[in-house]
């Protein structure tokens, strides 16, 4: 027999090998040796076999083996001695390994003499061994429905019996106990609601009946289940949660509880809808494990088709975003339940009408498309604008997969209704939804977290919408949050503090996270305070005693606060008691990253507000963060950070204002210290930081001097800090960060005060006027740079460099650069600046030359140089870029058009590598990356215009290919003029938009696209003239007369009329005018056959219309020049009138 054992135990299914094992072990309490001895050996073949260590053998069938063996202990002890001896553990090792398992299985025996044996192996008393597996022996007992009575009698006999001096009855004790372990017990029977047995699962429903009998605290009718649950449900959903998220827990034990979580539902009902939040972030992770995804989607399904249109409704938005975003990896069956959800929406989408705006779009998956039309058919009737504002309440959304897929709904309205989107980009002021949008999509770039795809569909939308002036409309910045002006010493005003730090930061952050672990740290927040508010259970029911204060406070939350904090009420979370230790200052450069420095000051100046002892109200509400900020997520650290730092300067100890001087210094040095920075986002976003601290400070500062009854004592430490902060040192850390405005003030404060108090004479602030000039310069502010430049006594040549740099005298700055650059030829900033000036002037054949001749002697330089080197390549020099190791981003998409690479590729990898400097929300200061953006853009739709010109229609006649051909071509150069009168009209940023379009045409294929090479620069020299950039818009009327521009005489007669020469400027007319217009007319009695039905192609139009303008212009200088007959002058104005009409 046991020879057959050991046969059958080799090669058993793991199923079957748990009953062979207890067969085998059984043998070891047999009277004969030698079946002993063969039984040790059978056991040891079977592993070895199996190759596994013995207690890897038996540890799946753990559960029964120990029982077995604990059974054993008295009447059959060399069974536990021959099974330790296989295994190489002692008894104690092994049945603590086990406890778990062995102690509720002896409770149901009733088997009290292996309990007390077991209490005499863990050395401890047997009392305490039932109170610490209370919910495991409970659950046990009620999940074993035929001995649960005779079990709980056991059990309450021997609970009376080892508690010394109880004069309570067994029933008495038992429902002590029964309570003292009530969530976990619940938690462990739930999760049996999970098992795939329908029979287990019906035993896991009676057991909750039963213990819902049992719990006699509570007079509950029969058979009201979810109400009996509803109190401990919180706890009950983060134990589950903490067992699915965490990796130690087997797959099929995750699939158990994912089910119970269906079940649940099913079982209760409507008693659910309250967790909604919590259930829905844990079918949000959990959708994202492949393993678990159809258990998951199931649930999710019962979900929805469970609970109330009410109820259901405000997670419509993240349900159906959730199975958008992991459409592509569904399977076959996946599918098959994500369509059952959506359709089970569908069919209820008439009661579901608020929330149907929260849904992203889905059409572009096609088993969805029906279901599509009929959630979101009534979007039909939106206007662009209305589309637009729909758009940014969802990409603002905190949860990634609403703001990811609706970022990518923003990307496609962009692009297919870009002419209804440039209409609300008119005139001088933009509608507000375009600073909406443009707001929206900061917050995105800006997002603090791994989040690629949405960052990419924000870099992309950016490139689509343009680089829209910023003059015309106020992106404006995220609101600060309130200051409390009483540093928590006025009650009322600490409560309004924590009821804005729960409705405008926690509830959002909580409805929208997938990681539990943060809800869990954001439910205790919460938690704590509504209890600080003075909210519990009572403001929910109307005939409760609860002052009215109180109840306004809980009025004033809006209904979406109300259904997200209301089952927290009665909430017991706890947070995890992590010892803080206190930091050395300056904390920023003991730190590598942005993301740890904010948390790390977050959280130290939390644990001194915890021990100050100074003020109730403050420790009470910021010590609830404790764990908080160290979540991934620093939104919280970094709205908590200003309000930390102003009362540890009023109630800290006498060394605080020394700390934040300290870490405030420590990072303005950085921003303007020469030393390569450890990560350049770490000091860009730090910078950020403190300059909103110092805006915090200021702030509360003035509300504080405006209220009479505050004492200037209490103001000291404030004052004491912010008129201590260096102002140069401030003014040169935001020139830096490009924060030019703050930076502007700054400099203008400290000169002030220089004059005022310090009484300096202008001659001694030179170095001051020549950061105002520089700031000036950087802000186009020509008439600045006039003001500023009065009050310098001997300009610099660095001065005298921007002066003419701004009033386009480029060679006149050229041969200051080279004046540098004899004096230090090795300060790679005057190259730039020379290299600068040749491409103003066009002399791109020095350019390169110079560029060449720089990096034979310093190759080292060539990152900083090669975006000169991309400028207006011939087809002789694209092989010189191609060998630059690391080109610019856009120049990375030309290379790849002009050798045949991977465009879309290219594109990806240059706007993320240009989005990467966008690390501030303020639109100013990002608009040199959002202008790279727009120009990327425009290279693609050139090469994307280029690719559909020159494919082959397919059943079209060559006249309607052509006619098809020029469509295209001329919806390109009509967006392109729409997008280029959007953009910032400065000469600076205008004129790169043309250069890299310059570079894009002469890249392109086809014949209707060349010419506006030739076109961009005529735009150019405009330009240039306009801004009274005389050297530079010659420049460019010669290069687009080389690039046979038909209209390029315009810019050079213009320029001569400019300088006085009208004479010489009518003649510069004169002849091509004549030249053309007889051309026109010639033209005019041909009918071209090849243009489909013979009528004018809208490049005739344009050409048309240029030359009337023309003309009209040479009849208005006739006239100016007062030499010509009237009637001569007025057939002129007769001729451009009658090209005009044509």
């Amino acid at each position: 027999m046991i020879h057959l054992l050991g046969d059958l135990g080799r090669d058993a299914p793991d199923s079957d090998l748990g009953d062979i094992l207890e067969m085998v072990l059984k043998r070891f309490g047999s009277n004969s040796s030698p079946i002993k001895s063969l039984a040790y050996t059978q056991l040891v073949d079977i592993a070895a076999h199996r190759n596994k260590q013995p207690y890897n053998l038996l540890s799946p069938y753990l559960d029964r083996i120990s029982v077995l063996l604990a059974e054993s202990l008295l009447p059959q002890p060399e069974v536990v001695a021959l099974t330790m001896s296989f295994l190489g553990l002692s008894r104690q090792a092994f049945f603590n390994l086990a406890r778990k398992f062995v102690v509720p299985a002896l409770v149901v025996k009733t088997n009290r003499p292996a309990l007390e044996m077991l209490s005499s192996i863990f050395n401890d008393k047997l009392g305490l061994i039932l109170i610490a597996d209370g919910s495991a022996i409970l659950a046990k007992i009620f999940l074993t429905p035929e001995a649960t009575h005779q079990a709980m009698d056991f059990l309450g006999t021997l609970l009376n019996d080892l508690i010394s001096g109880t004069s309570n009855s067994p029933a008495t004790t038992l429902d002590k106990f029964i309570r003292a372990s009530i969530v976990p017990l619940i938690v462990a029977v739930v999760i049996e609601l999970g098992d795939e047995d329908a029979k287990q699962q019906a035993v896991a429903t009676q057991a909750l009946h039963a213990i819902q009998r049992m719990e006699t605290a509570i007079n509950l009718e029969a058979g009201d289940l979810g109400a009996f649950l509803k109190p401990h449900m919180l706890g009950v959903l983060a134990a589950l949660t903490e067992q699915l998220v965490t990796p130690r827990t087997p797959t099929h034990s995750r699939r158990k509880i994912i089910r119970s979580f269906g079940q649940l539902i099913s079982l209760v009902g409507d008693s659910m809808s309250s967790f909604s939040p919590q259930i829905i972030a844990s079918l949000q992770s959990t959708l994202e494990v492949p393993q678990l995804r159809l258990q998951t989607l199931n649930t999710w399904d019962t979900f929805i088709n469970m609970l109330r249109f009410t109820d259901v409704g405000p997670f419509i938005g993240p349900t159906i975003a959730a199975i958008v975003s992991t459409w592509p990896s569904f399977e076959r069956e996946e599918r098959k339940a994500a369509t059952q959800i959506i359709s089970r929406i569908a069919d209820d989408a008439s009661n579901l009408k608020a929330f149907l705006d929260d849904i992203v779009r889905f059409d572009h998956i096609p088993e969805l498309g029906t279901l599509s039309r009929t959630l979101l058919g009534y979007r039909k009737d939106w206007s662009t604008r209305d589309y637009l504002d729909k758009l940014v309440e969802r990409t603002n959304n905190k949860n990634v997969a609403i703001a990811t897929n609706s970022m990518r709904e923003l990307r496609d309205l962009l692009r297919d209704k870009y002419s209804d989107v440039v209409q609300l980009a008119r005139g001088d002021t933009f509608d507000p939804i375009v600073g909406k949008v443009v707001r929206s999509l900061l917050g995105a770039v800006t997002r603090d977290a791994e989040l690629d795809e949405l960052h990419d569909l924000s870099f992309e939308c950016f490139g689509l919408l343009g680089a829209l002036d910023p003059d015309r409309f106020v992106a404006l910045r995220d609101e600060t949050s309130m200051p409390v002006k009483s540093n928590f010493s006025d009650h009322d005003e600490s409560v309004q503090f924590a009821l804005r730090l729960i409705s405008d930061l926690l509830v959002g952050a909580f409805r929208s996270t997938n990681d539990t672990k943060h809800q869990r740290q954001l439910s205790y927040a919460i938690q704590e305070l509504l209890k600080f508010c003075g909210f519990d259970r009572r403001i929910v029911n109307l005939n409760s005693s609860v002052p009215l204060k109180i109840r306004e406070r809980w009025a004033s939350l809006s209904k979406d606060v109300l259904e997200t904090v209301t089952p927290l009420l009665d909430a017991q979370f706890q947070q995890s008691q992590d010892r803080n230790t206190l930091s050395k200052y300056p904390i920023y450069p003991q730190l590598k990253t942005y993301r740890e420095w904010v948390q790390t000051w977050t959280v130290d100046l939390i644990g001194r507000v915890a021990t100050s002892g100074h003020n109730g109200d403050a420790q009470a509400i910021f010590k609830v963060f404790n764990s908080e900020p160290k979540n991934q997520d620093v939104a919280v650290a970094h709205h908590l950070l200003p309000h930390l730092v102003l009362h540890d300067l009023l109630s800290g100890d006498s060394k605080a204002p020394d700390r934040i001087r300290k870490e405030i210094y420590d990072v303005l040095r950085d921003q303007v210290g020469a030393a390569p920075p450890i990560s350049a986002d770490k000091r860009m976003l730090a910078s950020q930081v403190i300059f909103d601290l110092l805006d915090h400070l200021s702030k509360w500062l003035r509300q504080a001097r405006a209220d009479r009854t505050m004492r200037s004592s209490h103001l000291e430490p404030v004052e004491q800090l912010l008129s201590s902060i260096d102002t140069e040192l401030a003014a040169n850390a935001a020139l830096k960060s490009r924060a030019y405005a703050r930076s502007l003030r700054n400099f203008e404060e400290r000169v002030v005060s220089l004059r005022n108090v310090e009484k300096r004479e202008n001659k001694e602030l030179q170095t001051y006027f020549e950061s105002l000039h520089e700031i000036y310069a950087e802000l186009d502010e020509p008439d600045g740079m006039e003001g500023v430049s009065a009050f310098v006594v001997s300009p610099t040549l660095e001065l005298q460099i921007r002066e003419h740099e701004s009033t386009g005298r480029w060679t006149a700055a050229q041969s200051c650069w080279e004046v540098r650059l004899q004096q230090h030829p090795e300060d790679i900033n005057f190259h730039l600046g020379l290299l600068k000036c040749l491409k103003n002037l066009g002399h791109y054949d020095t350019l390169r030359t110079h560029i060449r001749g720089v990096l034979s002697r310093n190759p080292k330089w060539e990152d900083q140089l090669s975006p000169f080197m991309a400028e207006a390549p011939k087809l002789s020099h694209w092989e010189d870029i191609r060998k630059i190791q690391n080109p610019p981003p856009i120049a990375g998409v030309f290379l790849a058009m002009r050798f045949g690479g991977d465009v879309d590729d290219a594109l990806k990898v240059a706007r993320r590598r240009i989005g990467a400097g966008i690390t501030t929300r303020e639109y100013s200061r990002a608009y040199e990356a959002i202008l790279q953006l727009h120009m990327l853009r425009e290279v693609e739709m050139i090469h994307q215009a280029d690719r559909a010109i020159l494919a082959q229609p397919k059943d079209v006649s060559a006249a309607n290919a052509l006619v098809i051909r020029n469509r295209h071509a001329n919806d390109l150069i009509d967006t392109l003029a729409e997008r280029f009168q959007t953009s910032l009209p400065s000469f600076r940023a205008r004129e790169e938009i043309l250069s890299k379009r310059r570079t894009a045409f002469s890249l392109v294929g086809s014949p209707q696209l060349k010419p506006e090479v030739g076109q961009a620069w005529i735009q150019s020299a405009r330009i240039a003239r306009k801004a009274g950039y005389a050297q530079t818009a010659y420049s460019a009327a010669l290069q687009a007369h080389d690039s046979d521009a038909p209209f390029a005489f315009i810019q050079q007669a213009k320029l001569v009329h400019e300088n006085g020469n009208i004479v010489k400027a009518l003649r510069e007319l004169e002849y091509p005018v004549s030249n053309m217009i007889k051309i026109s007319e010639m033209d005019n009695g041909i009918v071209d056959l090849t243009s489909g039905d013979g009528r004018k192609t809208e490049e005739d139009f344009r050409r048309d219309r240029s030359l009337a303008k023309a003309a009209l212009l040479e009849a208005r200088w006739a006239n100016e020049a007062d030499r010509f007959d009237d009637n001569v002058v007025i057939r002129r104005f007769k001729k451009a009138i009658e090209l005009g009409t044509t």
